[in-house]
């Protein structure tokens, strides 16, 4: 409890430290010849910082809410734990490797794409909101390091790093972000242990997708209507059903292509749904083929 007072504490003072903190960098001065004051440029983490300081502010928030709230960040001294990968003795068959992935890959994204937005014209894309991203989850686990039912995991260190590196790659060249997205399917027949939609793994698929559209030599043909993906999921590592690893290929429609996109040229907003099913996979809306590996008995 006393732990958890002071993570609260100290992300109060650090909301309320921060915006004077960067104004006073933006501000710095330096004495010149004749004791003239001259501006000093704005270094680029900075002025990165300032264009995406709320939403820095509200991500950094929201985490520190749900690890005191859900995760109980304080509950224990500060210790290592190897979860291991995808194997079957595992906690969830690797589902919470991917979910680390994604809520990584999601921030990351979401930073990046405020950045654009505000981004004065001529200043230079660069990759200090992927950094931010980092440090946020790093931020994050160092706290799991101090919960009973978590512990700092290099695992997840790795996968949170990955799924970063995967959004800074999207950003830096725009074609990729055009041509693949990664993406999360739930759906929730019944919710597991936390009940909560970010950890109930056993109700979750992660995708790797490939959309045909993005191509120049396919936007034009009937493949755009059409993706391709390969993906992973477990079950039955937090329930009494029958363990299961499946890895998958399936063929689906392009939602993107088929509503949203025609829908932008008589609806402005539509393209928020066109946004969306870039990161979420409706259920029912492909062809799936995979393989199934059970495990012997439940946990």
């Amino acid at each position: 409890m006393f732990l958890k007072k002071i993570i609260i504490k100290t992300m109060a003072v650090c909301l309320i430290v921060l915006t004077p903190v960067t104004k006073a960098f933006s501000e710095e001065q330096i004495a010149a010849p004749g004791d003239e004051l001259v501006n000093l440029p704005e270094p680029a983490w900075l002025q990165t910082m300032k264009l995406i300081d709320y939403e820095l502010l509200g991500v950094t928030g929201f985490v520190t809410y749900l690890g005191v709230k859900s995760w109980d960040w304080g509950s224990s001294r500060f210790k290592f734990n190897d979860e291991g990968w995808f194997s079957a003795d595992t906690g969830s068959g690797g589902q919470d490797k991917l979910g680390h992935f994604y809520s990584s890959y999601i921030m990351a994204e979401f930073l990046y794409t405020q950045a654009r937005k505000a981004r004065p014209q001529g200043m230079e894309r660069n990759d200090y909101p992927g950094l931010y991203a980092w440090l946020i989850m790093l931020y994050v686990e160092v706290f799991d390091g101090v919960s009973k039912d978590h512990g700092f995991s290099y695992e997840d260190l790795i996968m949170n790093s990955s799924g970063i590196g995967l959004a800074m790659l999207r950003d830096r060249y725009p074609k990729l972000a055009e041509t693949m997205d990664f993406r999360i399917e739930y759906s929730p027949k019944r919710f597991v242990e936390t009940k909560h939609p970010i950890t109930d793994y056993m109700n979750q698929r992660y995708m790797v997708v490939l959309k045909p559209a993005g191509f120049d030599s396919l936007a034009d043909t009937p493949l755009k209507y059409f993706e391709f993906s390969a993906g992973y999921f477990a079950r039955g590592f937090k329930n009494d059903d029958p363990e299961i690893r499946e890895t998958f290929v399936g063929v689906g429609l392009n939602l993107n292509e088929l509503l949203f996109k025609p829908a932008t040229r008589h609806f402005s907003y539509a393209h928020h749904g066109n946004d969306f099913f870039n990161y979420v996979q409706v259920p029912e809306t492909y062809l799936r083929y995979g393989t199934s590996r059970k495990e012997s008995g439940g946990s």
